[in-house]
């Protein structure tokens, strides 16, 4: 494919033409005039960049057009052999019409309680819904701490049973993970948190302040065994 060069002429007859033509048309004219025919998406960041607007209504249907159907034949059968299925006035889509206290199961098996009629919040997916694990602790031992997930202690997802749910700091429960230390109880849940905060702690204490091993000039070490600060490894690069 040829590339497009942007060159002040052409930039001039883009904004010229550009108005009251589709992509397409400009795409035509721009072949006739240059003998190649440009990508639309070229053309496209081409308006964008050198302020080309069309004004056109872009996709949408002139009048007169078939729509997609072949005739008006065709249109009229398809539009009759849709009315069995078709929402009658005043009818709720299956998914809306859920009472408040309804259970779904995610793909992952996590219960979900529908714990509103509509949403709350219009950026939020889901904040009608609520994981029944997160529900259940907070009924039972209060607000989730910030920072925290709630973990099934015997990594049962169908056990609701409060003494099981257990809030731990989300960076504990990505270090379990990561060194995949196993738990099948509270108590092992338990020791597992403990062996993650003093590894967490012990990381912590090797990335201390020290001396630049280059310039001498103090800083706080990313990884444990940095040597120099983060200046001088760029200098070096």
């Amino acid at each position: 494919m040829t590339r497009t060069e942007w060159t002040e002429e052409r930039v001039a007859w883009l904004r010229s033409y550009a108005p009251g033509h589709s992509i397409h048309q400009i795409a035509d004219e721009f072949e006739r005039l240059w003998g190649y025919r440009p990508s639309v998406s070229t053309l496209k960041n081409a308006k964008v960049k050198y302020n080309a607007p069309s004004g056109t209504n872009g996709g949408q249907f002139r009048k007169g057009h078939a729509g997609g159907f072949t005739s008006e034949e065709h249109k009229r059968k398809f539009l009759e052999a849709g009315k069995a299925t078709r929402f009658k006035k005043g009818q709720m889509p299956h998914n809306g019409h859920q009472p408040i206290g309804t259970e779904r199961m995610d793909r992952d098996g996590y219960v979900w309680v529908k714990i509103a009629k509509r949403k709350t919040n219009p950026k939020s997916a889901h904040d009608n819904w609520i994981e029944k694990h997160r529900l259940v602790y907070m009924e039972h031992h209060g607000e989730i701490p910030e920072g925290h997930v709630v973990v099934f202690a015997d990594r049962d997802r169908s056990n609701f049973d409060p003494d099981n749910l257990v809030a731990v700091p989300r960076g504990v429960v990505t270090i379990i993970a990561h060194r995949g230390l196993q738990y099948h109880d509270r108590e092992t849940l338990e020791a597992c948190i403990m062996v993650a905060m003093l590894d967490h702690a012990r990381y912590k204490a090797e990335c201390r302040p020290r001396p630049c091993r280059e310039c001498g000039a103090m800083f706080t070490a990313r990884y444990p065994h940095q040597k120099r600060c983060d200046d001088c490894i760029k200098r070096r690069r």
